[in-house]
């Protein structure tokens, strides 16, 4: 189903409305009626949560990439083995969402000794976070007796990706809801800008690699309203840092999509988001590697 231009500037409108008051939390009235009763602003808070859900999730955005030749690039994602190296609570979430980018770039290309190597990662990062335990026995359930289909762990990933996020949110978790999609979203950009060695302004992949922003931007509106902790000042800076550099390409005047596929994939397309140079790709690609090497490398501060 095809959704306008007008419906997703309304529904990040809604977005941005619900963050300019939030952040007045003092202030108990409105001037505006239309929000003036409990049950209006629960009603608005239900459609901030339908908002996030257009997020498509990492392997939405990878398998909706592959459509234009993705290859397989061994060593390229982040180390199931470096799990231990996370000891803060903001590292464990951003890298929790890195691994679940990985697993599922590891499950597009048939790599089921890599797929059951992040399974792990997953699940000793998730019991660390105190993450729903029945969604981790749920998750190792049916990849095991569904291992040798990849079908079948494309749309496993999928779902503990927005399970998680719904468990999350169940329990007011919303920052960490943050960290664990910027985790994934920064991996998925870093895993498919090094898919490409040299730019073309034809090249398919470069240009869904912009029409990301879209994505990218909804997040970093929902980040403006919850991450407010201190500790995780860095973390939101990152954040912010993608989203800069995303803004930072051309613009056309063009239409953005957002559509679902058969099976019911979100599929964020157009936009107006070109990367138009050479000069362009290769600074986008240096400032998302330099940030995605912060998360999973760095002792962040």
């Amino acid at each position: 189903m095809k959704k306008s231009n007008s419906i997703f500037i309304v529904l990040l409108s809604l977005l941005l409305l619900s963050a300019c008051r939030g952040g007045n939390s003092d202030n108990k009235k409105t001037t505006d009626s239309s929000f003036e009763t409990s049950a209006d602003i629960i009603d608005l808070k239900k459609a901030l949560v339908n908002i996030y859900f257009l997020f498509p999730s990492p392997a939405e955005i990878l398998f909706t990439i592959n459509d234009v030749g993705l290859i397989y690039i061994s060593n390229l994602t982040n180390s199931a083995k470096k799990k231990e190296m996370y000891i803060k609570s903001n590292e464990k979430y951003l890298n929790l969402g890195v691994y679940m980018a990985d697993l599922s770039y590891c499950a597009l290309f048939k790599r089921l000794n890599e797929v059951e190597e992040y399974l792990e990662a997953i699940k000793r990062l998730s019991d660390e976070l105190r993450l729903s335990s029945k969604v981790k026995k749920e998750l190792i359930e049916k990849i095991k007796e569904d291992v040798n289909s990849i079908d079948s762990i494309k749309s496993i990933t999928n779902q503990f990706f927005f399970d998680v996020i719904n468990d999350l949110e169940a329990n007011n978790r919303q920052s960490d809801v943050t960290l664990i999609t910027t985790g994934a979203y920064v991996e998925c950009l870093y895993l498919t800008v090094n898919q490409v060695d040299k730019y073309s302004k034809d090249n398919l992949i470069v240009q869904k690699i912009a029409e990301q922003k879209h994505a990218f931007n909804i997040l970093y509106q929902y980040s403006k309203k919850h991450i407010s902790k201190k500790e995780l000042a860095q973390s939101y800076s990152l954040i912010k840092e993608v989203n800069d550099a995303f803004w930072m390409l051309s613009q056309e005047d063009e239409e953005l999509e957002i559509t679902n596929d058969t099976i019911n994939h979100i599929i964020i397309d157009g936009g107006g988001v070109i990367i138009s140079s050479e000069a362009e790709f290769m600074s986008f690609k240096e400032k998302i590697t330099k940030i995605r090497n912060t998360i999973t490398k760095q002792t962040m501060k």
